[in-house]
């Protein structure tokens, strides 16, 4: 082989290197997000799944959907008169959630 080609395939190399590293660190990006975002309901979800990618895609889908909601932010009385409640009902959904497992 001439020096030309073998420069041609180190930078093909190189390249495609790169590319893998690129989406790997993407992936794992992408699963820390999702982790941060939902919490305990990504744990949960990847124990049902079994499997990390089909769990994240499940997530994925739902933060789509959620993203067509017309949410508005709560006025502060609003959201210090509901925050005790909801912090209740989500141990509550927790609790009641691990009964089923």
């Amino acid at each position: 082989m001439d020096t030309k080609t073998i420069v041609i395939i180190a930078v093909v190399l190189v390249v495609v290197a790169l590319a893998v590293i690129i989406l790997l660190m993407e992936r794992s990006r992408k699963s820390r997000r999702l982790k941060e975002h939902f919490g305990p309901e990504y744990d949960q979800l990847l124990r049902e799944q079994g499997d990390p990618r089909r769990a994240e895609a499940v997530l994925a889908d739902r933060e789509k959907r959620v993203e067509k909601f017309s949410i508005t932010q709560l006025s502060a009385a609003d959201r210090q008169r509901y925050t005790p409640r909801n912090g209740r009902m989500y141990r509550s959904a927790l609790s009641t959630t691990r009964r089923w497992q």
